[in-house]
């Protein structure tokens, strides 16, 4: 199964984020959400521990490195479907200490702003992603979300405009068309 060689290919290679990130995936889709999480903490050379730095009031990390942003991330986007906002965004802040052009760890903190209603840093996160990231779709998106709850909907359309285009010109496949056709209808109950 894939599950079996991708954890072969951790052996031969812990350093391998992407074989991590896909495993993990797999056991996300999979339901076993406690498994993944396990396995993100324990994750082969890139040791997490809960405890924390009384000092400094972060996540203790073994031998860090840059590829931890990747992991923590992962981390936060489990507890956040879990409903554990605050401890994802926590480990988003060591995320972004290691990485702070982490695209995903910015786009996930965002997420995770809106979902306790701070809109304005929300907003500023998603504004990151885009500056990082210009072609994130799902940047646009939810600053697009945000941008709606507090009442901006001149900037809303412009989003959903863009979205629209961007869509159109890098994925003409039908089911992209029915995601534009769904924008263009969410534009059109703006006006």
């Amino acid at each position: 199964t894939s599950e079996l060689l991708l954890r072969m290919v951790l052996e031969a290679d812990p350093m391998f984020t992407a074989a991590v990130e896909f495993l993990g995936d797999i056991l996300e889709a999979e339901g076993r959400v406690k498994e993944a999480e396990a396995f993100y903490m324990r994750a082969p050379r890139f040791m997490v521990s809960r405890e924390k730095d009384a000092s400094a009031g972060k996540f203790i990390i073994a031998n860090p490195t840059v590829g931890h942003a990747t992991y923590l991330t992962r981390l936060a986007s489990i507890c956040r479907r879990s409903n554990y906002v605050d401890l994802a965004r926590e480990y988003l802040e060591a995320a972004l200490k290691f990485k702070p052009d982490h695209a995903p760890a910015q786009q996930l903190k965002g997420e995770c702003l809106f979902d306790v209603d701070e809109h304005i840093a929300a907003i500023k996160c998603f504004e990151e992603v885009l500056s990082l990231s210009p072609s994130a779709l799902d940047g646009k998106l939810a600053l697009a979300e945000v941008k709606q709850e507090i009442g901006e909907f001149q900037d809303v359309e412009t989003l959903l405009g863009e979205a629209c285009e961007q869509e159109i010109a890098y994925n003409a496949t039908a089911t992209s068309l029915d995601f534009v056709r769904t924008l263009q209808m969410k534009r059109e109950t703006l006006k």
